[in-house]
């Protein structure tokens, strides 16, 4: 408008400059025309290429307009910023409709986490929605969850931790506890009872029920059951089926995994007292296991280390909580 404008000047000067101005819009014009036929030309042979390696490998890709769609859902997530896409997602339900942790809850809850680590780690932390996945037979059924991660710094210390909240079937508020690796320095420190400590604060405030566990690196197998968790029936079973043979084997043993287990040696009194033990089908009999001794040999800690396992501790079980406040060093 402004070239035409100077264009109808009676100054030949003028005039001149809006013709010049006027070409070049219109060339402007010509190649962004050009540009957007040329994107749309790759992006329709995109579409094609993505719809071939379907077809070979069977599965349907997202057309253009469900792509396009996406990408304009994303553009929005990124202007509307972390706590309205946490609360009120643009393709889930709202937290509150979940019964999940708010995102003021769960950025609190990542705070009382830093907090617990020494003075001067650094930390990248994500406060998320994202979803968790279980299968009822061929089925897989999408729960909604509530993510807070962190990865941490400091020195030659390095590592991750991730929590994910979700409602379990019975409707409780569950805490999962997905990951903590600590590498290098500080590790075998005590800076992971101390996070536990300032985690279960946490999670008494903010009416977690239960906090599942995965037993299945280094020495968490010893460490969780130390700590007051149960593992599920079906670990204890497997636990204490392996146990037992190995407690009572005089040979190098191997599981389902194709792992060797050296003979322990165990005397026979020992041997008949720890297998009563695993002759319990009670779960929490995993805690007589951690505690066992032999003189000065952690027999408990050899039993358990490396062992993969899933269990939980409930926050209303006194017993649990109990065991779990006083080996963290939890004043209750």
């Amino acid at each position: 408008m402004v070239a035409r404008a100077l264009t109808r000047s009676t100054n030949p000067t003028v005039r001149a400059a809006g013709l010049a101005a006027a070409g070049a819009d219109g060339l402007t014009a010509g190649a962004t025309a050009t540009f957007a036929g040329a994107t749309a030309a790759n992006d329709i042979a995109y579409q094609r290429r993505m719809e071939e390696v379907g077809a070979k490998y069977g599965f349907t890709p997202k057309s253009r307009g469900q792509r396009l769609v996406d990408e304009a859902k994303q553009k929005r997530r990124d202007i509307r910023g972390e706590a309205r896409n946490f609360d009120r997602p643009l393709d889930g339900k709202p937290v509150s409709e979940l019964k999940l942790p708010d995102y003021r809850t769960a950025t609190k809850f990542a705070e009382a986490t830093r907090a617990a680590f020494p003075g001067g780690t650094q930390f990248m932390t994500k406060v998320a929605r994202s979803a968790k996945y279980e299968f009822q037979g061929e089925k897989a059924i999408e729960i909604p969850t509530a993510n807070v991660s962190h990865r941490f710094v400091k020195g030659g210390m390095t590592g991750e931790i991730s929590r994910n909240f979700y409602r379990d079937k019975a409707g409780d508020l569950v805490a999962s506890h997905d990951g903590f690796v600590i590498n290098g320095e500080g590790k075998g420190g005590g800076i992971g009872k101390q996070v536990l400590k300032a985690q279960f604060d946490e999670y008494e405030r903010m009416g977690v029920s239960k906090v599942k566990v995965h037993a299945n690196i280094d020495v968490s197998g010893y460490a969780w059951a130390r700590f007051g968790f149960v593992p599920s029936q079906q670990s204890w079973d497997e636990l204490r089926a392996s146990m037992k043979f190995w407690i009572n084997s005089d040979e190098v043993t191997t599981d389902g995994l194709g792992n060797e287990y050296q003979p322990l040696n165990i005397p026979q009194r020992q041997r008949r007292a720890l297998t009563r033990i695993l002759d319990n089908p009670d779960p929490k009999g995993i805690w007589k296991i951690a505690d066992a001794r032999i003189g000065n040999r952690n027999i408990g800690k050899e039993l358990l280390m490396e062992r993969d396992w899933e269990g939980e501790i409930r926050l209303d079980d006194a017993d649990a909580m109990a065991r779990f406040n006083h080996y963290t060093g939890r004043s209750k």
